[in-house]
């Protein structure tokens, strides 16, 4: 492995940012309300939550949402208790559902887009659902609109999960205000990062009345966490830097996805929110830069000798008005699984940052199966994306040489001869071509 190697995912914090963090966090009095504040203004919404991570504010808001029943509080007795979710995304959002007390029905994803499937969704019996959760991966919205109206006819609440969006926007809308709330992440690989740390926001007052009472008692994080999580947020902006990367890489279980409904549900820290200010105040160079090193991995790829076979799963064109995707990571869909597989191995042998994301559709998750509502469809689509899906890093330390360098190693994978030119996944067939 090279010394230079790009993480596959992360924020760049600079020097003068974390010492500026440093002193701030030694006296972190007001932090709080000022970072909701400013959340609250950014996003045009009135009530904002913090919270110690994005899976604990999808838990407690869902056990919120059950207590309300439907949205249009026609019924309060608890006759809806299944979520849901697209079946390939976080392994978190399933598991809040379940830490909420509610069963999971996964519903089948395009694989051109990563959102929902409509043809599947159309198919959903919502009479227990509860709510919809979109997912937005990788900063690439879902049809939120869609999403929205598709929820609001059946009397669904709809949750938009921005964890991986922020700053990205539809309709010139801020994805994470679609629905009735919307949730974002602090967490290590997202758009900006304070190691933990999650965000709710609500635009239904009842809603927000049950939150400030349910959230008001939170416990704080204990000072030894406290401790540990500053530290890692040090250590985190000095590791992430492609000269030391390659050493938590090696011995780190770096990239793994667990499944965990054990994650405590506590306030966020006040000695975190200066960071959360100080990448605030970067967050539309942050995320030009992401999106503008997808443009360039966008070129070489339609320029080179896999931009046949190499589909790029995208909801709506970048070019469409008032529409910006943000893209946390460059997602692509290989011909198959073993060109997947060589991608990545080459990839990692070069320092390049590609990465698998989830192994496997909640579907086929084991700790899933005991909480999955009756009678779910199988998701092909899902299963697709999880065999074949492979991103590329977008983050500041990517430089246009490795935009050029990653092309070329997916065309090297790609003269390596697959074991078929074509696949059949329940009733999902995709040619060695690019995906429509």
């Amino acid at each position: 492995m090279p010394l230079r190697t790009l993480p596959p995912a992360g924020t760049s914090i600079r020097g003068n940012e974390l010492g500026r963090w440093l002193l701030r966090a030694l006296k972190p009095s007001g932090e709080l309300a000022s970072l909701r504040s400013r959340l609250a203004d950014l996003h045009g919404v009135k009530d904002v939550f913090l919270l110690s991570s994005g899976r604990a504010a999808m838990a407690r808001l869902l056990r919120e949402m059950a207590s309300l029943g439907r949205p249009s509080g026609e019924d309060r007795k608890g006759d809806r208790d299944e979520v849901l979710v697209p079946g390939y995304t976080c392994y978190s959002v399933a598991a809040s559902a379940v830490r909420a007390g509610l069963r999971v029905r996964p519903v089948d994803v395009d694989p051109g887009t990563l959102d929902y499937s409509k043809e599947a969704l159309s198919r959903v019996d919502t009479r227990r659902v509860l709510a919809l959760v979109s997912s937005n991966l990788f900063g690439i919205p879902n049809d939120l609109p869609y999403l929205e109206t598709f929820a609001g006819e059946r009397d669904l609440w709809m949750v938009d999960d921005a964890a991986q969006a922020l700053h990205a926007q539809v309709g010139g809308r801020w994805v994470g205000t679609f629905g009735h709330a919307g949730l974002f992440s602090f967490d290590k690989g997202k758009n900006i990062t304070t190691v933990q740390g999650g965000v709710l926001v609500s635009r239904r007052t009842e809603l927000s009345l049950r939150l400030r009472d349910s959230l008001g008692d939170l416990p704080r994080p204990p000072a030894g966490q406290v401790a540990a999580d500053m530290t890692k947020l040090a250590a985190y902006a000095i590791l992430l830097h492609p000269r030391l990367y390659w050493l938590p890489h090696r011995i780190l279980p770096l990239g793994r996805t667990p499944w965990d409904t054990s994650y405590p549900v506590q306030g966020y820290s006040s000695r975190l929110a200066p960071m959360a200010h100080l990448l605030l105040d970067r967050l539309e160079e942050i995320s030009e830069g992401r999106i503008q090193r997808a443009r360039d991995l966008t070129t070489a790829l339609h320029s080179s000798s896999v931009s046949g076979t190499v589909g790029m799963p995208m909801a709506h064109p970048p070019e469409e008005k008032g529409h910006r995707p943000v893209f946390l990571r460059f997602p692509l869909l290989l011909p198959d699984p073993e060109h997947r597989e060589e991608a990545l191995r080459l990839l990692d042998e070069a320092g390049l940052g590609g990465s698998a994301s989830y192994p496997r559709a909640l579907l086929d998750v084991p700790e899933l199966q005991p909480f999955l509502a009756p009678g779910v469809e199988d998701t092909p689509g899902a299963r697709l994306v999880a065999e074949r899906l492979l991103t590329l890093p977008t983050h500041s330390y990517v430089t246009d040489g490795d935009v050029g360098r990653m092309v070329e190693t997916l065309e090297r994978a790609a003269s390596h001869p697959p074991r078929s030119t074509s696949t059949t996944r329940g009733g999902v067939r995709l040619s060695g071509g690019a995906l429509p």
